[in-house]
């Protein structure tokens, strides 16, 4: 196991990271902050997750031990519990963006920012992962958090302006 610290990421592979995640749609980009804020979050919630993912794991392992009619319904309670993770992760990452949204928007400008998102560029993106990143003040070893939330800034700004 690797026992050294997280690598601390440049503002340029902050930038990169999050031009790689606008490919991804809205509630995915919230499903991978949930993920991210999870090294925040109490060990007892982690834990639950992690219970759920030993569940489908022990179904899958079991399937095919099973006849075919009770595997069918081990995969959808599989299925069933994989979706309530993910629904779990991408409410953490909303929740998160509800928090920080007003500070954000205090912060700067709204208009420039809005132009910025929906015109996005390696330059522009930077700007957004630089503003983001100063205020949220986070710690180094999850500032990549800013990466993803800027990328939720974007595909949002860019979601309202072509509605």
């Amino acid at each position: 196991m690797d026992k050294h610290p997280p690598q601390e990421l440049s503002i340029e592979q902050l930038t990169a990271e999050a031009m790689q995640l606008l490919t991804m749609n809205l509630e995915e980009l919230y499903v991978v902050l949930g993920c991210q804020l999870m090294g925040a979050a109490r060990p007892a919630r982690v834990a639950g997750l992690l219970s759920h993912q030993s569940a489908i794991t022990t179904v899958i392992e079991s399937q095919g031990k099973l006849e075919p009619s009770a595997s069918g319904v081990a995969l959808l309670d599989c299925a069933e519990r994989f979706n309530s993770m993910i629904e779990e992760l991408k409410e953490d990452g909303m929740r998160f963006v509800a928090a920080v949204a007003a500070e954000l928007s205090e912060s700067v400008s709204g208009n420039e920012l809005l132009e910025l998102a929906t015109q996005i560029t390696s330059s522009s993106m930077q700007v957004i992962v630089f503003i983001v990143t100063a205020v949220l003040k986070l710690p180094r070893q999850i500032e990549a958090v800013s990466a993803t939330v800027a990328a939720i800034f974007c595909k949002s700004a860019i979601t309202e302006v072509y509605s």
